[in-house]
């Protein structure tokens, strides 16, 4: 019995191990399926409460901030600094780029306004941080809901915080540059052009546009002309004039040796026509050679003889002929009867001979002589060879002296495409023209750069004062308005100044000053920042001018619609004022560059407390309010020019009664203007002390005195009858004025007792009862509601605008100077006759990196920075992922963007639909171990070879590919990375080659994509040019870290390894980087640190959930393209003989002039390249003929930068891991494996030990089964 027993008993040991420890595995396997059921699935029928709800939309403030075992999330960004800006941008360099961070921000998001449907979860989120470039102290909900305090130290690196400063390109601007194409025609666009007219500037055909046109915005001209068009034309004209005087010299030559031989035939008897013709001129040869003079010479003498010895020269006293050849007295009778010293010149004398026949020969300007390139013609004339009569004659005085005006056969100057512009005939070979569009034209006149207007001369202007064609440099280059105002506003927004005083201009001049009279000239295409402004946005001046501009497209626009569609910027402005106007100073000398704000703006926690409206402008940087403020400048100029207009009249208007006093009534009329100001700067005195007196009888200042007699004398020339009760004969209009005046005060009833009244009025009332009539009329004349009710200041106003003056009006309403506020407005309104100021003072809130705008909510409490956030995203639509799929991989996947279910995320127009999971989530796997086993996971276990994210920064899925184990704290986990060539779209890339959904860039030669780097401006909405990649240029393009190709270079000084950066040292002082104390970015540099760069996912496969996730991508951006000339029209514009204003694509300029032929003569007689012209103008002038383009999109401001390379702004590592606490927590599970391994293995060794004993004792005797005791 006893064995039996034993053996029984063991059997049932044995298998109670083996099933105690196969159902503990199977347990685990099934419990670990089911936690995500539990914790993560939200399905319909669930609500809030639900484990996957409350999971779901729970944020955790400050419930478990300090414990050991709370999950760290923080982000950490990396922003890039060109150190060496201005050497970079003009080419001297390669940009030398530190890598500034990190910048940590500790932030928490939620869920809210959820709702669920088989489709999937509908949701918004909101979020609340924390920027910890200091020690932080802040408060939230804790456990239980009860508010508490916490405190998270530094986690910036010694010496750099939020205010550092951080030069990089403006990406706001390069979105401007980059709707307009180039700044060439960005500029011209801001100097009054229009598209049409801009892209007509390269058409040979096409007119300069007239001030009028120009003004219409007429879409057949061209705005202006190319620099070297113009001299190309101008060279062209010079060489003409060459040609066109050694002929006249010819002819006139000839004419006096003809002169010389008729008057040998008229000796003779013989007809000038007849064969001695012949005769007589080798007879003057023959005297020439016996007197060793030259044939014109002796026929000059002949001709001088011929004219001075006859009648009546020979019968005046003194001046008789003693013979046929006595030159010296023919010589003085002609000097006497022209009125001439008798030893003048002999070429004077013949000059004059030949003028009475209305010839001359040429001469130049200035007195310079006639070189084979020509010049400006200040003398020359064509005879009339029908009549000889002067006044028949065509002049060349002022031909070849510029490239606009050109004089019709009446002498009136008209510029070339006009109506009036017309010419009969030439004189030169016949060439014909007629007036334009009068159907007359026989040969159409586009030779007019050849011929200059002789008005010029007539008014004894030199070629330099001559009206010159208009030059498209001269309206861009740097002392010009647009350009002035660009820098300005970027010296302001923390531009690169590129320029100085004594640099070469644009336009080849010596730079001085802008047009604001500042001696440096910034360009906005590298602008610097604090790291607070770049991570969260600033307002920006440049761009709050120039949106309006060119965006908005606000002048010309009714005042109303301006100011309405100003309304967001001009309360973004007004806000910005409200902070920072304390921080801003108005100069002694009221000029728009001498305002000046500096500071910042509060920080987050004082706002927080005042206004946390504000929050979007916490410690934002003051400078660009100087902007709002100038408009006070600018305003007071209008208004002042204003006064000096009406002055000028008031002065005008006395001194022409002070001289009628003087010389009778109508004196001053029938002066010229030179002498009506020669009369009245003689009577300034008098004139400045009669408005004093004045001034000071009506107590008012002079300006108001002159005002209103100014607008009384427009009322008095233009003055109606204001109702009288009976009709005023025309003589008696004014009186009739006032009579009428005085009854509708109720001062008389009729005309008779008006009179009365009048007559007996004192000085006072009757000086305001005709300045009320006065101003009356004029407000009637210039068509003002309610002329009798109208003030003074507001007719002012209105007569202003009849000037072509506008007063300033703000986004708000407030009208004038007086209205203004005190720091200026963002302006809706305002301008003089050449400026319009629509949009001055106004400023563009700039994204961030992090946050921007509105979005910019969070302060130190967290709860009220959530409840903030979700008021803006209540406005925006929502979003939908899928937690309860019928297929476990779909777990989280996204199903609609922001609404949609499909975004266009590529410049080619290809949509992406909305798919790919959030990279926390995954089907889990279960238990892959067996019992024994320390982990719960099998090594080499994944939940999948590829998994894919919903990356909203392209709006687009991406694979991650599993790259073998990972390890988190002791525990072995399942690593996915990015493909090394995702991003690539060459053959050996991730994705197919010219695949549509792959979208880079393109690299300097214009032939290559920026492999590695995925375009996201379309999905950002921005358009900007602006890429997402790995930081550093990991897993790209070799060539972006050579700085050969990519003219950069990247320098590091953190150790990504370091958990804490406050322990590091930044290597800067007074903000100048030591770059020998960091370490050049290189391959090498990329292989060591890739753990620190790559994108990683760590999945722990038996639970499917991510327990460590590092979310590294860099924004970079492509500032501007290489601006290839065949390629985009506008870049073309950039064209340049010498390489001064850029030196890329030589041969194609150098094929472009090559192949552009020009008519040297009218009518294509001779033609030649513009290459040779160019060529041979370079030369004259002592240069070399090198053409060439800008070589990028900034083709203005910085010619010489090379556009096409690719630049990192910043990265970020959006890291979260599992605390080492947890890890350790989930290592029990795998003890549970243990366990059951253990507890199978002792109830097999127990049973085994039962079944030995039981066998033992059978052996022993015990037959029965019983065990009995041994002997």
């Amino acid at each position: 019995i006893c064995g039996g027993c034993v053996i029984f008993l063991g059997i049932v040991v044995l298998i109670a191990g083996i099933v105690v420890g196969g159902m503990l595995t199977t347990i685990l396997d099934e419990g670990l399926k089911k936690v995500i059921e539990d914790e993560i699935y939200i399905c319909p029928g669930d609500a809030a409460g639900s484990k996957g709800w409350d999971r779901f939309a729970a944020v955790n403030y400050l419930e478990d901030w300090d414990a050991v075992d709370a999950t760290s999330k923080f982000d950490s960004y990396y922003l890039y600094h060109i150190t060496n800006a201005a050497n970079y941008l003009k080419g001297t360099e390669v940009a030398k780029v530190v890598e500034v961070g990190p910048f940590v921000i500790k932030g928490w998001d939620q869920s809210y306004d959820m709702s669920v449907d088989a489709t999937g979860v509908t949701y918004r989120y909101t979020s609340a941080h924390v920027f910890l470039d200091g020690d932080q102290t802040f408060t939230g909900p804790g456990a239980g809901g009860v508010e508490e305090t916490a405190t998270f130290e530094s986690k910036s690196p010694v010496g750099i915080d939020r205010n550092t400063k951080i030069a990089n390109f403006n990406l706001g601007y390069l979105n401007v540059l980059g709707s307009a194409g180039t700044e060439y025609a960005l500029y011209l666009t801001g100097a009054g052009c229009t598209a049409s007219q801009i892209m007509n500037v390269a058409s040979p055909s096409a007119s300069v546009c007239t001030d009028n046109e120009l003004g219409n915005g007429t879409s057949t001209c061209k705005c202006c002309t190319l620099p070297d068009q113009i001299l190309m034309a101008d060279y062209g004209g010079l060489g003409k004039a060459k040609e066109i005087c050694d002929g006249l010299s010819d002819s006139l030559d000839n004419f006096i040796i003809n002169e010389a031989v008729t008057g040998l035939n008229g000796g003779t008897a013989v007809a000038p026509d007849s064969a001695d013709f012949a005769t007589h001129y080798t007879t003057i040869a023959t005297q020439a050679a016996a007197a060793g003079i030259s044939v014109l010479q002796q026929a000059t003498n002949l001709v001088i003889i011929g004219l001075g010895c006859a009648a009546p020269y020979s019968g005046s006293p003194g001046s008789a002929c003693t013979s046929a050849t006595d030159l010296a007295t023919a010589h003085s009778n002609i000097a006497l009867w022209s009125g001439l010293p008798a030893t003048v010149p002999q070429n004077i004398l013949v000059k004059g001979i030949l003028a009475s026949k209305g010839a001359a020969k040429c001469e130049c300007a200035s007195g310079l002589n006639m070189t084979a390139a020509g010049c400006c013609l200040s003398a020359g004339s064509i005879p009339n060879a029908d009549t000889l009569l002067p006044a028949d004659a065509f002049s060349l005085e002022g031909f070849f002296c510029n490239s606009t005006v050109v004089f019709n056969k009446d002498g009136d100057a008209y510029p070339w495409g006009t109506e009036e512009q017309c010419m009969d005939k030439f004189g030169v070979d016949d060439y014909e023209f007629s007036c334009k569009g009068k159907g007359e034209m026989t040969y159409p006149f586009k030779n007019a750069y050849y011929y200059a207007t002789a008005a010029g001369f007539a008014a004894g202007a030199a070629n330099a004062t001559v009206p010159t064609e208009r030059n498209c440099a001269d309206m861009i280059t740097e002392s010009a308005g647009i350009t002035s105002l660009v820098s300005f506003l970027s010296r302001i927004d923390g531009g690169t100044a590129v320029k100085s005083t004594g640099d070469t201009a644009f336009d080849g001049s010596t730079f001085v000053a802008t047009a604001f009279g500042e001696t440096s000239f910034h360009t906005p295409l590298i602008t610097e920042h604090t790291a607070n402004d770049h991570l969260y946005g600033y307002p920006s001046a440049l761009l709050g001018a120039m949106i309006p501009m060119l965006v908005l497209e606000l002048p010309g626009l009714p005042l109303s619609q301006k100011m309405g569609n100003l309304t967001e910027i001009g309360a973004y402005t007004a806000g910005f004022q409200a902070l920072c106007a304390s921080s801003c100073s108005a100069p002694t000398s009221t000029t728009p560059g001498g305002f000046n704000c500096a500071g910042n703006a509060p920080s987050r926690e004082v706002i927080e407390s005042v206004d946390p409206a504000a929050l979007m402008f916490a410690d934002n940087d003051c400078k660009p309010l100087s902007w709002t403020y100038s408009t006070v400048a600018f305003c007071s100029a209008i208004e002042n020019g204003v006064t000096d207009l009406l002055n000028e009249y008031c002065e005008d208007g006395i001194a022409e009664t002070m001289y009628d006093t003087g010389a009778g009534a109508g004196a001053w009329a029938l002066l010229s203007e030179t002498a009506q100001a020669t009369q009245k700067a003689g009577m300034a005195t008098t004139i400045s002390d009669y408005i004093a007196a004045q001034a000071t009888n009506t107590s008012k200042t002079t300006d108001a005195w002159c005002q209103t007699t100014v607008l009384s004398g427009f009322g008095a020339q233009g003055i109606i009858d204001q109702g009288a009760a009976a009709s005023v004969s025309a003589s008696d209009s004014l009186a009739g004025a006032y009579y009428a005046a005085i009854i509708a005060q109720g001062l008389a009833t009729d005309l008779t007792g008006a009179a009365t009244v009048y007559a007996g009025m004192t000085k006072a009332p009757k000086a305001a009862l005709e300045t009320a009539v006065h101003i009356a009329a004029v407000a009637t004349g210039l068509g003002m509601a309610n002329p009798e009710t109208q003030t003074e200041d507001a007719i002012v106003q209105a007569y202003a605008a009849s000037e072509g003056y506008e007063y300033c009006t703000c986004y708000d309403g407030a009208n004038g100077v007086a209205n203004m506020p005190a720091t200026g407005c963002c302006l809706a309104g305002g301008g003089t006759p050449t400026q319009d100021f629509t949009g001055f003072g106004c400023l563009y809130g700039a994204p961030g990196h992090y946050e921007s705008g509105l979005d910019r909510t969070s302060s130190l409490d967290l709860a009220d920075s959530m409840t903030r956030h979700k008021a803006i995203k209540d406005t925006e639509a929502t979003s939908k992922a899928q937690f309860c799929p019928t297929n476990p991989e779909d777990i989280a996947n996204q199903v609609e963007y922001y609404g949609a279910t499909s975004h266009v995320a590529a410049r080619n127009g290809a949509t992406q639909p909305v798919q790919g999971g959030n990279a926390q989530f995954f089907a889990p796997k279960g238990l892959t171990t067996k019992a024994g086993d320390s982990t719960v996971t099998k090594p080499g276990t994944n939940v999948g070879d590829t998994i894919t994210l919903w990356v909203k920064q392209v709006l687009r899925e991406l694979p991650l590919s599993y790259q073998g184990d990972g390890e988190l704290h002791g525990v072995t986990l399942a690593k996915y990375s990015p493909d090394p060539k995702l991003l690539w779209s060459t053959a050996d890339g991730g994705i197919e080659t010219a695949s549509a959904d792959v979208d880079v860039g393109v690299m300097a030669d214009g032939t290559a994509g920026f492999n590695g780097a995925q375009h996201v401006g379309v999905a950002s909405g921005t358009g900007l040019p602006v890429f997402l990649m790995q930081p550093n240029f990991l897993n790209s393009d070799p060539d972006l870290l050579d700085s050969t190709v990519n003219d950069l270079e990247i320098y590091n000084y953190v150790d990504y390894t370091v958990e804490d950066p406050s322990t590091i040292t930044a290597p800067v002082a007074s903000g100048t980087w030591d770059l020998n104390a960091c370490t050049l970015v290189d391959q090498t540099f990329i292989d060591d640190n890739l753990d620190s760069l790559n994108v990683d996912v760590l999945v722990e496969p038996a639970l499917g959930l991510a327990f460590a996730g590092y979310k590294r991508l860099s924004l970079a951006t492509s500032p501007v393209t290489d601006c290839n000339p065949l390629v985009d029209a506008t870049c073309a514009l950039s064209i340049n003989r010498d390489g001064a204003n850029g030196a890329c694509y030589g041969p194609v300029a150098d094929a472009f002039w090559d192949g552009t032929v020009i008519e040297f003569a009218p009518g294509g007689a001779t033609t030649l390249s513009g290459k040779q012209l160019l060529g041979a103008a370079m030369a004259a002038g002592g240069k070399t003929y090198a053409p060439s383009y800008a070589c990028s999109q900034a083709n203005v401001l910085t010619p010489n930068f090379k556009g096409g390379n690719l630049m990192p702004v910043y990265w970020a590592d959006q890291a979260t891991a599992a605390s080492e606490k947890s890890m350790n927590d989930f290592k029990v599970l795998g003890d549970v494996v243990g366990l059951s391994a253990l507890i199978s293995i002792i109830g097999i060794a127990v049973g085994v030990v039962f079944i030995i004993l039981g066998g033992v004792c059978i052996a022993m005797g015990g037959k029965s089964g019983k065990v009995t005791a041994a002997a």
